[in-house]
């Protein structure tokens, strides 16, 4: 936020206000030019991979080649987000930024980061 009498571009969490933006002058204007680019060459980058699968020099590119076609055919695999032992992720519910500063600060002292959920019902105090 800048220093002047403007109104405030986040929310308490963190958020960005509605009409707000992190970035209010958009996409660099270059970029869809070498997206299109790159797009023009999606068949040949594609028959290249197919080839490396098939005739790789060597076990690592064959197998590299097949991941990076499986990838784009259909995404990479989801990876699970769980806590200790596999259990669910922890979460300790906060009020405020400053309690969440506290709680990592003293669980970073001890050499360990729980995980902190911001209330975003909740006020500043």
């Amino acid at each position: 936020m800048s220093q002047h009498n403007s109104p405030p571009e986040r929310d308490v969490t963190g958020r960005w206000l509605p009409g707000r933006s992190g970035n209010p002058g958009g996409r660099p204007a270059g970029r869809g030019r070498v997206q299109a680019l790159a797009a023009g060459h999606t068949e040949e980058a594609i028959a290249m991979l197919a080839r490396l699968m098939r005739g790789g020099a060597s076990d690592d590119v064959r197998l590299r080649a097949a991941v990076a076609l499986l990838d784009r055919a259909w995404g990479r695999p989801a990876q699970a987000v769980t806590g200790e032992d596999g259990g669910p992720v922890a979460l300790l519910p906060v009020r405020s930024m400053e309690e969440a500063v506290r709680i990592a600060n003293e669980a970073a002292a001890q050499a360990v980061l729980p995980p902190v959920c911001i209330d975003a019902h909740s006020t500043e105090d």
